[in-house]
């Protein structure tokens, strides 16, 4: 039985949780094959550069993951800011409105008509 330290089980905790958040850009299979090399170094001379790879590793997919998240939420948001009717609105603001709404429609590649 591998004895693993306290560094090991934090990277096996962070690749556990990249295994069960992996988005496209990392296939899961490459990570789990380098959860079994990490089990299978045990007191390894290079296990804490392996391990300070993997936590690396784990952090940026986490990373990722939580930036697409934030990105999706605000797309959201844009597009019901881009869906809302502004035609209430007088000329000085309403000016401000569309060009907020151009904005917005570069930014995601949406067509605006205005």
């Amino acid at each position: 039985m591998i004895k693993l330290s306290s560094s090991a089980i934090f990277a096996s905790i962070w690749v556990d949780a990249a295994l069960s958040s992996a988005n496209s850009n990392s296939s899961v299979q490459e990570l789990e094959g380098r959860k079994v090399r990490e089990i299978s170094l045990g007191k390894d001379k290079f296990a804490p550069i392996f391990i300070n790879t993997l936590e690396k590793e784990a952090r940026v997919a986490l990373m990722r993951q939580q930036q697409q998240a934030l990105d999706e939420q605000q797309k959201a948001v844009d597009l019901e800011f881009m869906m809302k009717d502004h035609s209430i609105y007088q000329e000085p603001m309403l000016q401000l409105i569309l060009d907020r709404k151009r904005e917005i429609a570069a930014r995601w590649g949406w067509h605006c008509p205005f």
